[in-house]
């Protein structure tokens, strides 16, 4: 979500300034590059996710599977570690394959929640996460507010919840905190993705970016994007969404 500052702070130095590269025609092929990226990601995570969960139930694909998925999440947070803070350090090709990996490991985490509710219930999701991200997405590219203290702000209040929903687990009976929880949390991704494709679309054009670099930071920003659709989807889910019987 906030990936952006390693690469200011790596391109200020370009010619004592930068290379503006705010035309219309280039910013735009990267933007559709970058949305490229994260629909592939999309596309592996929940066809991988939906192929794991064909035929099976809740408790059947997670005690067959246990391991598997307990590896998948440690792999998750491995490969968003070295993309995050090893980027500079990849060749192109490396970054890629990185992120579809973590697209995989993503598919086999999200499988139980794919299970437990109802195919009609994930179509909802899955459209009301697309139409809220793109109004968001639409909203940080268009306006000519200044977002980049909001960033700050969202992972603050991001991981106040974090911290309120470890506290849910030692309490049960509590279903409307949890409801009010994953609503914050929704609030909070729908602000992280218009600030995520502000900072983007600044980044591109404030910095003198070479060919791989260019490339590297597409991935990059795809996997921010990834990470915000994601993650609303899974609130609009939890939050209205029917389970399984």
């Amino acid at each position: 979500m906030q990936n952006y500052n390693n690469y200011n702070d790596n391109y200020d130095g370009y010619n004592n300034g930068y290379v503006n590269q705010t035309d219309s025609i280039g910013l735009s092929k990267f933007i559709s590059k970058t949305f490229a990226w994260m629909f592939l990601g999309l596309a592996i995570t929940f066809a991988l996710g939906f192929y794991l969960t064909a035929g099976m139930d809740l408790y059947s694909l997670v005690q067959q599977n246990m391991g598997i998925i307990f590896v998948a999440v440690i792999a998750e947070i491995v490969f968003v570690l070295i993309l995050s803070l090893a980027i500079h350090k990849l060749s192109v090709n490396a970054a890629r394959v990185l992120y579809m990996l973590y697209s995989i490991s993503m598919g086999i985490t999200l499988s139980p929640l794919l299970v437990a509710y109802e195919l009609s219930s994930i179509i909802w999701a899955f459209a009301g996460a697309g139409a809220m991200f793109g109004i968001f997405a639409i909203l940080g590219y268009k306006t000519k507010i200044d977002l980049s203290k909001l960033g700050v702000i969202l992972m603050i209040g991001l991981l106040c919840t974090m911290l309120f929903s470890i506290i849910l687990i030692f309490f049960s009976g509590f279903e409307l905190a949890q409801v009010l929880l994953s609503a914050f949390v929704l609030l909070i991704f729908l602000g992280f993705t218009a600030y995520d494709i502000q900072m983007i679309k600044r980044t591109y054009e404030n910095h003198y970016l070479d060919g791989d670099n260019v490339q590297k930071f597409a991935v990059i920003s795809a996997l921010n994007l990834y990470l915000d659709f994601i993650n609303i989807f899974i609130r609009l889910l939890s939050i209205f969404g029917r389970a399984r019987d």
